[in-house]
């Protein structure tokens, strides 16, 4: 927590809108700030990776087609 608030103070000093405005935005909800390693055991990346991966094929289908695709996979 000694680390955040010195980089808060030296953002402060930079630009105290910013400064104010992240501390507006309730730091103790920021999940990386106060849990070591990543949250739920995945990053949003691995997240879209997945989702790539499973509409590999579909992706390249028309918009209509791959929305239905994408809506069949959530009801199964």
């Amino acid at each position: 927590m000694a680390r955040f608030n010195g980089l808060i103070q030296q953002l402060r000093e930079v630009n105290p809108l910013t400064a104010q405005y992240l501390l507006d935005a309730q730091p103790e909800l920021w999940a990386k700030a106060h849990f070591n390693g990543t949250r739920f055991g995945h990053d949003t990346s691995n997240v879209v990776e997945s989702v790539n991966k499973t509409l590999r094929l579909d992706r390249e289908s028309p918009i209509v087609i791959l929305l239905n695709t994408i809506w069949n996979r959530v009801m199964d």
